[in-house]
């Protein structure tokens, strides 16, 4: 399936997340959008969490996921910071006023320009939370399981 010319892979989420295994658990559905100029990194992230059982979409860069942020409504954006096609504050920004319930993680491995790290200004700006690139996968399921975890506190869900 495409959307706004960008592949749309689909798989489940239905649990919490374990990062010490991939076991999923029943429970509600996260879906996660990837974005990344890099399409390499992507395609590691997407093996990645599909084995951890999440539902996965991939944009290369901010405009093309403001299309999939508009139509797919993720639970997730995992968004690299600097992308020469929409940055990912431009992207934060535009999740944070026109779907306030989708949670944000920025993540960076610095800029091309310098060693100037926009990841502080991006919590500041509203991110849910900031990981450095290089990524380990259980910092990142971790994150993940928080934010999930925290998402079904707001909606009473845990008792």
């Amino acid at each position: 399936r495409f959307t706004s010319g960008v592949s749309v892979v689909v798989a489940t989420f239905a649990g919490r997340v374990d990062p010490m295994t991939t076991a999923v658990p029943e429970g509600p559905r996260m879906r996660i959008l990837v974005v990344d100029d890099d399409a390499m990194f992507r395609r590691g992230l997407r093996s990645m969490l599909e084995s951890a059982g999440f539902s996965i979409c991939e944009a290369p860069g901010g405009h093309a996921a403001v299309g999939i942020v508009r139509s797919e409504a993720p639970d997730v954006v995992l968004s690299d910071l600097y992308m020469p096609e929409g940055d990912g504050l431009e992207l934060l920004h535009f999740v944070r006023v026109n779907r306030p319930g989708v949670r944000v993680i920025m993540m960076s491995g610095g800029s091309r320009l310098g060693t100037f790290d926009l990841l502080p200004a991006a919590k500041d700006l509203g991110a849910s939370a900031v990981l450095a690139k290089p990524l380990r996968r259980e910092s990142l399921l971790s994150t993940l399981g928080q934010l999930l975890h925290h998402s079904h506190c707001e909606q009473g869900e845990l008792n």
